[in-house]
């Protein structure tokens, strides 16, 4: 399972973009927005981490969708 998106804030301005990933109900990794790294949130999780994490192609388009794209979007 999937779920990305975020909150945009109006009275403040703040948008908050998040991309987690699961497996079975349970969260798998999810997207550091501030750090710009994968966070395994079980040990299963610790080499795609290390994979995604490498993937600089990847991580690019993440924080250009979670901090442009989405954030136009919603403000729409």
């Amino acid at each position: 399972q999937m779920r990305e998106g975020c909150e945009w804030n109006e009275k403040t301005g703040e948008v908050t973009g998040f991309l987690q990933y699961g497996y079975n109900g349970e969260g798998f990794v999810e997207f550091d927005l501030k750090r710009l790294t994968w966070n395994a949130l079980k040990p299963e999780a610790a080499f795609t981490k290390q994979r995604w994490d490498a993937d600089s192609v990847r991580t690019k388009f993440n924080k250009n969708l979670l901090t442009n794209i989405y954030p136009e979007l919603i403000k729409k």
